[in-house]
């Protein structure tokens, strides 16, 4: 996962030089897109995945409990098995933006320098 998000750095890092044509100015939009991506995709991260329906104890450390208007909680988690999948889809989509951002870069390179 560590990797992934590099190469999404390095990758809008590229991308924003390119655009801003300054460093700190591109520096600093790559620094906030990517942050911005850690932030989205880590509130998108429960629902990457379906939920295991329990009623187990909400100490879960991946629950997700919610309470309904009648006052009865509603208790859903991700188990333990879920954490390798969860991983690979984060990690996919991170690699797909990384993706985008070297291609966009790569199209901004060739629109100046043809």
């Amino acid at each position: 996962m560590a990797v992934a998000y590099a190469l999404f750095a390095i990758a809008v890092g590229a991308l924003a030089g390119l655009l801003l044509r300054r460093t700190v100015a591109g520096m600093a939009a790559a620094v906030g897109a990517t942050a911005g991506t850690i932030i989205a995709l880590a509130l998108l991260r429960p629902h990457l995945w379906p939920t295991a329906d329990s009623a187990a104890s909400s100490a879960h450390p991946w629950d997700l409990s919610t309470a309904t208007a009648s006052g009865v909680t509603d208790v859903r988690y991700h188990p333990e098995a879920h954490f390798w999948p969860l991983q690979l889809v984060e990690g996919g989509i991170v690699l797909i933006l990384a993706a985008a951002a070297t291609g966009a870069a790569f199209a901004v390179l060739r629109r100046r320098h043809a």
